[in-house]
């Protein structure tokens, strides 16, 4: 029996301005996210955050999951 290959679900950095803030340190961030690529990724971060802007998603990282 052949074992399974394990999944890799990579860790997406979002950031993000926020166009109706009022104090300066709320105007910009980022977020991490697990998606399977950068469009999956932007369509989580828009969904969860309808109010923000996302600027650049950038992988970070691929982790094993098992």
């Amino acid at each position: 029996m052949k074992t399974p290959e394990p999944v890799v679900m990579p860790r997406f950095r979002v950031d993000w301005v926020n166009p109706h803030a009022k104090l300066l340190q709320e105007n910009t961030g980022h977020e991490i996210l697990r998606a399977w690529d950068k469009p999956m990724a932007r369509s989580l971060f828009n969904q969860i955050y309808p109010r923000l802007l996302a600027t650049t998603i950038t992988e970070i990282e691929s982790e094993v999951l098992k």
